[in-house]
């Protein structure tokens, strides 16, 4: 019995992000333009694409944004050491 009502409620959720569309917030900031979205109704979860559009989130995607996210936070931190973000070059 408690299934079904968990079920109904769970249906109800989907069905209401087919009639409004989803209610989207930020979940991650993966860089400035690249976030991780999730639907505060279904809990469905969505990425930005390399053409800037929402898309479903897939577990390939997850880990491309994990990794993008690392590279991300590296160069800030290397931008962080060198001012002008420039490095030096000695003369010869």
């Amino acid at each position: 019995m408690l299934l079904i009502i968990i079920k109904k409620i769970k249906d109800l959720k989907n069905l209401f992000c087919k009639l409004f569309q989803h209610e989207i917030v930020v979940k991650t900031d993966v860089t400035k333009i690249v976030k991780e979205y999730e639907c505060i109704h279904c809990k469905k979860q969505f990425t930005t694409s390399d053409k800037g559009k929402l898309i479903p989130l897939t577990t390939k995607r997850k880990e491309t944004n994990k990794v993008l996210k690392s590279l991300y936070q590296r160069r800030k931190k290397i931008k962080k050491l060198i001012p002008n973000g420039r490095l030096k070059r000695s003369s010869l």
